[in-house]
């Protein structure tokens, strides 16, 4: 089924503000004048993960997306920086805080939850959430491991009336195409948040590698949402949109972006959401990371990402 659909441009916030100037004096009066210009700029919502919302407090965080009219996706990570550490009451568990290489299965499955069950409880933000998202596992786990973590993720989102996707990201259980293709040939339940920049660098293949569209196609009617960052064969992000040497890479992120888009519309979703993300070093050259030269590079994605969604609509 194809049905109308309309665009909603998603900001990530991780680079445009610290947990440390989230927690400071003050620090959610600046969290809302940045929700107040990304409305501006025109975005639909926040990519921002459950351990800056804690921070800021749920009841705080529920009040400035009333008040700017923000949606927002919540990124969970099931091991990692990202993760809420030292905020106890994300943790069924106080022991499972913040699990390095080498934890177990279970252990990221309780790390996962408890931030889904974080957000997904709280009646202050449910009309807010879009869905959540996860950097979930890891690249070591066995392929039952994997389904075992899925499933869990799946009864979640049953259990309490979410949607989860999990991220093609490296280091996590879709890190690299040809086992995220497996996966979904295994799992009809999993649903994907497609950052294809990483598969650039985890495979060391230019946007047109035969093989890497190959595996990428069997991928797109998974899709639920895309964080728009340009890859190329030696990194997970050009070191400048707007350099023309990066054209050729651009171009080949483009096309898989209107893969997407039009999947998604094929399949009846009528909000198509996508995240410019372009971030600070270490992915960014050290020369080009204030929040000023990322946000421009966010916003010249922002209209590629416009222009594309436009011409998959034509196609």
């Amino acid at each position: 089924m194809d049905t109308k659909s309309s665009l909603a441009l998603i900001a990530t916030t991780f680079p445009l503000i610290s947990l440390d100037e989230i927690t400071r004096e003050g620090g959610a009066l600046v969290f809302e004048q940045i929700c107040e210009k990304l409305k501006a700029d025109g975005y639909s919502g926040l990519d921002i993960s459950v351990q800056q919302i804690l921070a800021l407090g749920k009841s705080v965080f529920a009040g400035i997306l009333s008040r700017t009219r923000l949606k927002f996706i919540a990124k969970c990570y099931s091991s990692g920086g990202g993760c809420p550490t030292g905020i106890s009451s994300c943790l069924s568990n106080a022991s499972i805080t913040h699990p390095p290489q080498g934890r177990s299965v279970d252990e990221h499955i309780a790390v996962f939850g408890a931030q889904v069950r974080e957000i997904a409880t709280c009646s202050e933000l449910r009309e807010y959430l879009i869905t959540i998202s996860g950097q979930s596992g890891r690249d070591y786990f066995t392929d039952a491991e994997v389904d075992l973590y899925i499933e869990a993720a799946t009864k979640m989102a049953t259990e309490f009336g979410v949607t989860i996707q999990h991220e093609t990201h490296r280091h996590r259980i879709l890190f690299n195409p040809w086992t995220a293709r497996d996966t979904v040939k295994r799992r009809p339940d999993l649903n994907i948040l497609a950052d294809l920049s990483h598969y650039c660098v985890v495979c060391e293949a230019p946007c047109d590698d035969p093989d890497l569209n190959e595996a990428i196609d069997t991928l797109i009617p998974r899709v639920t949402h895309i964080h728009a960052r340009v890859g190329y064969a030696e990194g997970p992000q050009v070191p400048d949109v707007t350099d023309p040497r990066w054209q050729k890479e651009i171009d080949g992120h483009v096309k898989w972006w209107k893969s997407a888009m039009k999947s998604m519309r094929s399949r009846g979703i009528p909000l198509i959401t996508v995240t410019p993300e372009f971030l600070p070093h270490p992915y960014a050259p050290p020369q080009a990371t204030s929040k000023e030269d990322i946000s421009r590079c966010n916003s010249i994605i922002a209209q590629i990402v416009k222009v594309a969604y436009e011409e998959s609509l034509k196609e």
